[in-house]
């Protein structure tokens, strides 16, 4: 019941965003002029993100809201406060009723919005603070003690401007669990259930952890086998495997993980972003890259070896006119073009920064 753990989230001091809960769509409407747009809507007791949706005005929250209904009538549906352009991160715990062991800490690749599923995952993080991975692990703790669980807690966060809010918690073994395993070298899930049994604490066992560097978690996908399904990614999840990818250098895990599945990048040629969010994506990205490194070069056109062109629609029309595509095109001299949502498009373009990277 999200609206439940949302009022637990207020009673314990742990930061979220703000949100309202609603049986219908008139109920779903009232919350929203409180709280504002863009919204996500969320069914209560799904997995998989089922049915959950982002939308920023009155017709398709109700669309979303009477899509929920149908297929789970007398949902308890929460809509809160969507976080623009936050990062994203969780955490993998146990607990045995007296103590927290924290398994990983895992920075999302892609920006908040994408389910957890379909994104990215490095472990340990790259680009969070110390500051932030201390707010996380507290309010793992609390959240675990809260709820009194015995055995496994994945929580999910979203941190904005260096705060830290919690997004779910799931009191069960998410995917990422034998990730860490393998990462680690830990037999966290072996622990874990024991601890669920009663047959042992925490610190009944020890917890050393082997990985030297990095290890990302690479989601694989099935379209090909699926035409014609859009291949735009949210907060419903679509990836059906994983591939992993481990290197003492961020970068080149990164890569290994791409090649695991089987995403063969090109190491040089010209990528063009269409549409309205090309800009936001590349600057979402030139952010992340001179946090790490400000004295960085641009981590898109490193050795000149990759050309870019931005083209957006006009606000007036939102429409790209076939004439001036072309323009730019023979301006930008541009190889071949690649059709892809946004976000494929920002995990193609941080790829080919990976690449370049890797090789110098």
């Amino acid at each position: 019941d999200r609206e439940r753990f949302s009022d637990m989230l207020k009673q314990l001091d742990i930061p979220y965003p703000d949100y309202g809960a609603a049986k219908n769509a008139e109920e779903a409407l009232e919350v929203v002029k409180r709280i504002g747009y863009p919204v996500l809507v969320r069914p209560s007791y799904v997995l998989g993100g089922q049915r959950m949706r982002i939308v920023i005005e009155d017709e398709e929250l109700t669309k979303s809201v009477v899509s929920i209904l149908k297929f789970f009538p007398d949902n308890n549906i929460l809509i809160d406060h969507f976080l623009d352009r936050a990062e994203e991160a969780e955490i993998d715990a146990i607990y045995d009723g007296e103590q927290v062991e924290i398994m990983g800490v895992m920075e999302h690749v892609e920006p908040a919005g994408i389910h957890s599923g379909d994104s990215n995952a490095m472990l340990p993080p790259y680009n969070l603070s110390e500051k932030v991975q201390h707010d996380m692990r507290e309010y793992t703790r609390r959240i675990a003690k809260a709820l009194n669980i015995r055995g496994l807690i994945n929580i999910q966060f979203a941190i904005k401007n260096e705060k830290v809010y919690v997004i779910e918690a799931n009191p069960r073994a998410s995917r990422t669990t034998p990730f860490i395993c393998k990462a680690y070298g830990v037999p966290y899930l072996n622990y874990a259930t024991k601890i669920m049994l009663g047959e042992n604490k925490i610190k009944d066992f020890t917890y050393f952890k082997r990985l030297i560097g990095y290890a990302i978690k690479e989601p694989v996908f099935s379209f090909d086998k699926f035409p014609g399904v859009s291949r735009e990614l949210g907060p419903e999840m679509k990836s059906t495997g994983e591939s992993m990818g481990i290197d003492t250098d961020p970068y080149r895990a990164f890569y290994r993980a791409q090649i695991g599945a089987k995403n063969y990048l090109p190491t040089s040629g010209t990528a063009l972003l269409l549409g309205v969010d090309a800009k936001r994506v590349l600057d979402f990205f030139y952010d992340r890259a001179r946090k790490r490194d400000p004295e960085a070069r641009d981590p898109l056109l490193a050795s000149g070896e990759l050309a870019l062109a931005v083209i957006e629609p006009p606000p007036e029309t939102g429409e790209i006119k076939v004439e001036d595509l072309l323009v730019e095109l023979n301006t930008t001299r541009l190889k071949g073009l690649m059709s892809f949502s946004t976000t494929y498009t920002a995990r193609w373009m941080i790829s080919m920064s990976v690449v370049l990277a890797a090789s110098r």
